[in-house]
C-alpha cells in the first residue's frame, strides 16, 4: 500500500512542476520546469514497468538541456531537432524490443488473446514516442506560444498512456497540463513573449502606463 501511495506521490510532484513551467511566457523557464518534472516520472514509470515512457523521460531531460543551452545563446536548433527526433525513435524502438514481455504483462489486463496483446502492446508503446516528438519540435523553437500549441496533443497521447500503465497521477497531470496550457494562451494571446522583446523593460513601462 505504501509503495503504491510512493509511486503515485512521484506523480503528483511532476503535476505541480509542469503546471508551473506552462505558467511563464519564456522559453528559458518553460523548458527548466518541464526539465524538474521529467525527474519524478521517469522514476515512477520504472516502478510501473512503463520502461518506453522512462526512456523518453531521460532523452527529454537530456534535450531540454541542450535546447535551453542553444536558445539562450540564438543557435540554430534545426539539426539538433533532428538528431533529437532519431534518438528518439530508435531509443524508443529499443526499449519496446528489450521490455516487450513487461508490456505484454500490462497488456493482458485488457486482454487474454495474445494478438491482441501484440497489438495494443506496440501501439500504447508508440504514444510515448509520438508525443515526445511534438515536445521535440517545440522545445526546439524559440517562440513560447508553440511550445504551448505543440504540448497540447503531446499531453493527450501521455494521458492515454498513462491511462494505460495505471499512472492515475500522470493522469491527472495531462489534465491540468492541457488546462494550464489554455489558460495559459489566454493569459499571453496580447503579451509577447519575453525572448521576443528587443527591450523588456520597456514593454513593462508601456504595460504600466
Amino acid at each position: 500500500m505504501w509503495k503504491d501511495i510512493l509511486i503515485q506521490g512521484l506523480g503528483f510532484i511532476g503535476i505541480a512542476l509542469a503546471i508551473i513551467s506552462l505558467q511563464f511566457n519564456s522559453h528559458k523557464n518553460i523548458v527548466l520546469f518541464k526539465t524538474l518534472a521529467e525527474i519524478p516520472y521517469l522514476i515512477q514509470y520504472v516502478f510501473l514497468n512503463a520502461y518506453v515512457g522512462m526512456v523518453m523521460g531521460v532523452v527529454g531531460i537530456i534535450r531540454n538541456l541542450v535546447f535551453k543551452y542553444r536558445v539562450k545563446r540564438n543557435l540554430n536548433n534545426k539539426p539538433y531537432i533532428l538528431l533529437f527526433c532519431f534518438i528518439t525513435v530508435i531509443s524508443g524502438g529499443i526499449t519496446i524490443a528489450l521490455s516487450w514481455s513487461q508490456t505484454l504483462g500490462v497488456m493482458n489486463k485488457f486482454t487474454q488473446i495474445l494478438s491482441m496483446q501484440i497489438l495494443l502492446g506496440v501501439l500504447f508503446s508508440f504514444l510515448s514516442i509520438i508525443a515526445k516528438l511534438f515536445t521535440t519540435v517545440g522545445y526546439g523553437i524559440k517562440e513560447p506560444r508553440i511550445i504551448r500549441a505543440l504540448n497540447f496533443p503531446a499531453s493527450f497521447l501521455w494521458l492515454i498512456y498513462n491511462l494505460v500503465f495505471f499512472s492515475l497521477a500522470g493522469v491527472l497531470h495531462e489534465i491540468f497540463v492541457m488546462t494550464s496550457i489554455v489558460i495559459a494562451a489566454i493569459r499571453f494571446r496580447k503579451v509577447p513573449p519575453i525572448n521576443e522583446l528587443e527591450n523588456p523593460a520597456e514593454f513593462n513601462e508601456k504595460s504600466s502606463t
